[in-house]
């Protein structure tokens, strides 16, 4: 859309030029002044722009920092857990995954596919709900009850889910130390996850180990369990380090 590139084009003129009037920004858009203004305002509410009291300059705002600081720190976490995933990979035989949190969604940032002929194909980039993968599980028995009420909210506005079946996953999660996601969002697929937090802004992230539903069951999820527990401290605590 029109509207979209002028927004992206306005973010780029700031940063690169820091802080402009709105008569400047309207005439590098090749806009009107009141089309520029309706952008900054759509801009300013949203967080991505801000105009302080009293001034008639515009500079980028908070929502745009935080977006490229989430950029950088996701590209130093997936620098950072290459090798332990690369490790998880010889050591379970399966395909596994580095994924984050967006909302009410994860997002699978890496990935390395199995070795064996069948096996679980790679989700790099694709996203799925909290509430149907063993990460999003493993994630939210990390969070404050505060946090997983937030969570469900924004779960709730997009699918309908069993919220006593969740609380039941979550606190499994919280005594076991990792999630075990049988089928939940692709019905022959069974995954385990672990959560852990890392710098910068106490981040948190998953690994994750995914297979065809006839290789994990529950003796062999314990067992994927204390693996990725070890790998998913060792790479918190390398991440600590770098960031200090």
């Amino acid at each position: 859309m029109e509207s979209v590139r002028k927004a992206l084009m306005a973010l780029t003129l700031m940063g690169e030029r820091g802080a402009m009037r709105l008569a400047d920004i309207a005439e590098e858009l090749d806009v009107a002044r009141s089309t520029a203004h309706r952008l900054m305002v759509t801009m300013r509410e949203a967080g991505f722009v801000i105009q302080p009291l009293g001034s008639r300059l515009y500079t980028l705002g908070p929502a745009f920092a935080g977006l490229t600081s989430a950029v950088v720190a996701h590209d130093d976490l997936i620098a950072a857990a290459r090798p332990a995933l690369a490790g998880l990979r010889r050591a379970t035989e399966e395909t596994v995954h580095l994924v984050t949190r967006l909302g009410a969604d994860v997002y699978f940032l890496d990935g390395i596919e199995g070795p064996r002929t069948v096996r679980v194909g790679l989700k790099s980039g694709s996203r799925l709900p909290v509430i149907a993968s063993a990460a999003g599980i493993a994630m939210l028995s990390l969070m404050t009850p505060e946090r997983i009420e937030r969570v469900i909210f924004l779960s709730r506005r997009v699918r309908s889910f069993d919220e006593g079946w969740l609380s039941d996953q979550v606190a499994a999660a919280q005594r076991a130390g990792y999630a075990v996601g049988l089928g939940l969002a692709y019905e022959d697929v069974h995954e385990v996850g672990v959560a852990f937090r890392y710098d910068p802004g106490n981040h948190m992230a998953a690994l994750t180990v995914a297979a065809p539903a006839s290789r994990i069951d529950a003796p062999r999820a314990r067992e994927l369990g204390l693996i990725l527990r070890q790998s998913a401290n060792s790479l918190a605590a390398q991440l600590s380090r770098l960031t200090k």
